[in-house]
């Protein structure tokens, strides 16, 4: 292949590839499922789930345009077929092999995981950027560190922390890379490994949380606003430790992926921390509900079940790599330390 005819199967390759975003991108937005999904306050002035469905083509073609010369360099500097290329080769070969397979899965997941990704990340620093300008609409003044916590911190904080791992995410989806360690070596070929990683996003999982609700809330708020804080203090706690675990995971972060071992950060201790400390966030906001619902346990037992289901359908496929065996020996427990 001569270098002309190289530079256009890449140019193809990731043209095609932003076109397989954009696709996903205008089918979730046919689905009503934003409003719920990115529900939350809405006293900041911040713009509506559906301003970022309606813009969101506009705003990822430009963060695509600078990511572009990333997948170009390392295209050519690996040296490798793009998987557009390996797919077409075997579409006109009539060669449906595991490397066709491979691809076609791959492909599979950028358009399901991109644009939740992407859209998340927008919306979700929206909230950010407004809940850290709202202090001039707010009295101030007079309050104490209660109310401090309960009616600012802890807002920034929760949803700081959900932009950063949604941005880690979204680039992780959309650049894989030798210069950046984080090469696709497989992907998921169980119909259950799928089914219970899917559940858990949309458009799935507004369904199935419809008929089998948790009432947990990242917000929960106590009749004590002392306690409110205390707890509060504690979910932040929470979840700066999943935030830690995904910029641990950094670009390798998808999911049903081998993108390489990490075995350092809280993976030293655990298996699945983000999973962990979802489940532990969730279990201390359910509490305020379990007061007068307390048949929303059946729920909370179900969707903490679907995680521990990911967690092990997971291993199961990270198992076919040798070094993972290893990192299972040295780190013995997948949830909780001593326990299990």
């Amino acid at each position: 292949m001569s270098k002309t005819e190289q530079k256009y199967s890449l140019l193809r390759a990731i043209l095609l590839e932003f076109m397989l975003i954009i696709l996903g991108l205008f089918v979730y937005s046919l689905f009503p499922f934003f409003q719920f999904y990115f529900s939350g306050p809405t006293d900041y002035g911040i713009r509506p789930a559906s301003f970022w469905v309606e813009n969101g083509l506009y705003y990822l073609a430009i963060v695509y345009a600078m990511i572009v010369p990333i997948l170009f360099y390392s295209y050519r500097k690996e040296g490798r077929s793009p998987k557009s290329t390996l797919v077409f080769d075997r579409l006109v070969t009539g060669e449906f092999d595991k490397v066709f397979w491979f691809c076609i899965r791959t492909f599979l997941l950028k358009f399901l995981f991109i644009p939740l990704m992407f859209l998340g990340a927008l919306y979700f620093g929206d909230l950010s950027i407004a809940h850290l300008f709202a202090l001039g609409s707010k009295q101030t003044v007079d309050w104490n560190l209660v109310e401090w916590i309960n009616n600012y911190i802890f807002g920034v904080f929760m949803y700081v922390a959900m932009t950063l791992v949604l941005v880690v995410y979204a680039f992780g989806y959309c650049v894989e890379s030798d210069l950046l360690n984080n090469r696709i070596k497989s992907v998921d070929n169980t119909f259950f490994g799928w089914i219970v990683t899917i559940i858990c996003y949309a458009p799935i999982y507004p369904l199935v949380f419809y008929i089998i609700p948790m009432g947990a809330q990242d917000f929960a708020f106590f009749k004590n606003h002392e306690i409110t804080a205390v707890v509060r203090i504690i979910l932040m706690l929470i979840v700066a430790f999943k935030t830690w675990s995904i910029i641990v995971l950094g670009t390798k972060s998808s999911n049903l992926t081998n993108r390489g071992i990490v075995e350092h950060g809280p993976y030293r201790w655990i298996r699945h921390p983000h999973y962990l400390s979802k489940m532990m966030v969730w279990w201390i906001g359910v509490l305020p509900s379990l007061v007068n619902n307390y048949w929303l346990i059946g729920g909370m037992i179900f969707w903490t079940t679907i995680y521990i289901l990911r967690g092990l359908t997971e291993e199961q496929h990270l198992k076919k790599d040798p070094v993972y065996q290893l990192y299972m020996k040295k780190v013995r427990w997948r949830f909780f330390p001593g326990i299990f």
